[in-house]
């Protein structure tokens, strides 16, 4: 529905689908979008080039299969995904024997696939879906090209139902149940078509995005102060040594401390990593009867304000009830 209504929006949210390995149904999701959202044009690779002039002349959906054989971190491509994720977002080139100058528009909805993980940025700006190979007893419905006519029906009603609320979506601020920033930008069009909707999809949406927005998709930085508050918690005290902090990372199961480039995390390395928070070591702190350098409490309190506060809002958004208005409740059965 997203795709059909995207410009009514300034955010799109990229839908990555993604999976520790092949063979987990990654392009069966891509074929299926493929048939119901607007637009469609599906690739299994792409050029910068082809991609913006893609968007600039079809305001197309964009498919991308198999994205991790082509879309390096850094890449042209990968700040191209970036970029469109908001309006306004454009590339500028130099193009023709004149040297003429050009600016294409990169916004518009995208879904990709890839196996392993994202990039940090891009995985901040997309709602990710993460597939998990079928097991031998599992069975699913098999999805044909040849026999969609029930798809190609549902992407002709969802483009009757985007006509009729399109001039709705304007006026809609949809309660975003707690999530900020980053989070709220993804969900806000999805709240908002929830909404509009209507039933039980309001809070369908929200579980969705309580759900998805838990997942692990931390960057080393808030990663790295969710953990020393843990530490601090843990052991109950206002101060630790440096060797302290380090010893408790390298000790927690499942995070990258203990194997920190090769070797276990040194206060030198941890000091640079919090160095970008304005948090610095104390020579001057006391633990029992030694001095050592290291941090006390207050000197994070800031900073876990700032970066670790929205965890909580999340799982808040469970039960959250949203009251529809009666505009868009009385809209005749079809259009809802």
């Amino acid at each position: 529905m997203h795709t059909w209504l995207v410009d009514k929006f300034i955010i799109t949210p990229r839908l990555a689908v993604t999976s520790p390995t092949k063979g987990c149904g990654k392009t069966t999701v891509l074929r299926f979008l493929n048939q119901v959202v607007r637009r469609p044009k599906r690739a299994g690779s792409i050029s910068p080039a082809a991609l913006f002039r893609a968007v600039e002349q079809f305001h197309p959906t964009i498919i991308l299969d198999e994205t991790e054989k082509y879309i390096e971190r850094g890449s042209d491509l990968h700040a191209l995904l970036n970029e469109g994720h908001c309006t306004g977002g454009t590339v500028i080139r130099v193009l023709g024997d004149n040297q003429e100058l050009r600016e294409f528009s990169v916004f518009g909805a995208v879904a990709f696939a890839a196996n392993g993980r994202l990039a940090d940025d891009l995985e901040q700006r997309s709602i990710v879906i993460e597939m998990q190979r079928r097991r031998a007893d599992e069975t699913v419905s098999e999805l044909r090209e040849d026999r969609c006519e029930q798809l190609q029906n549902l992407a002709r009603m969802c483009a009757r139902w985007a006509d009729d609320v399109a001039n709705l979506t304007r006026d809609h601020d949809p309660d975003m149940a707690g999530l900020i920033n980053r989070d709220a930008d993804n969900w806000r069009a999805l709240f908002a078509i929830a909404d509009l909707i209507g039933s039980d999809w309001p809070q369908r949406a929200r579980d969705a995005a309580a759900a998805l927005t838990l997942k692990d998709s931390e960057s080393i930085g808030p990663m790295l102060l969710g953990d020393i508050k843990a530490a601090f918690d843990e052991q109950a005290v206002d101060r630790l040594s440096s060797a302290d902090v380090c010893a408790a990372l390298n000790n927690m199961e499942g995070k990258p401390w203990g194997d920190w480039k090769g070797k276990e995390l040194t206060p030198n390395q941890l000091a640079r990593l919090l160095k970008p928070f304005a948090i610095t070591t104390n020579t001057t702190i006391r633990v029992g009867t030694k001095t050592a350098k290291g941090y006390h409490r207050h000197q994070f309190e800031e900073v876990w304000q700032r970066y670790l506060a929205h965890e909580g809002a999340r799982g808040r958004m469970k039960g959250h009830k949203v009251t529809v208005p009666m505009k868009w409740a009385l809209l005749p059965p079809f259009k809802r």
